[in-house]
């Protein structure tokens, strides 16, 4: 049995109703790529991280912050870079929730004209 290849392009504003059908991604800004990886080396490195701004700045200094916006005496901040074990570990035992941002929010916040870019 023969195996062929294929590529599919599909362009969507609908990321999060297929991602589960993408194996690489390239994702295109200023008419150039910007990105091109698979899903999985992507989506490791895109955190949200929600609690206190002074539990979180010390660990997100110098990093990618695509996305921030506060509540009350919390913050929400879009990180896009790996986080160290020990760096979670921090974050946790200081109560800061940290979870997955979804494929779609995250081409939103990396294709942004304002995006954040490292703080």
């Amino acid at each position: 049995m023969q195996i062929n290849p294929r590529t599919i392009i599909i362009s969507t504003h609908l990321i999060d109703e297929v991602t589960n059908l993408f194996e690489e991604v390239i994702i295109l800004k200023d008419e150039k790529v910007y990105i091109k990886d698979e899903v999985p080396n992507i989506t490791e490195k895109a955190y949200f991280l929600n609690g206190k701004w002074e539990n979180i700045q010390p660990v997100v200094s110098g990093k990618n912050i695509i996305h921030k916006e506060g509540f009350s005496s919390s913050v929400i901040v879009g990180v896009f870079e790996k986080l160290t074990l020990k760096e979670k570990e921090l974050l946790k035992s200081n109560n800061v929730e940290i979870s997955n941002i979804p494929l779609q929010k995250l081409f939103v916040y990396l294709t942004e004209k304002n995006n954040m870019e490292v703080l």
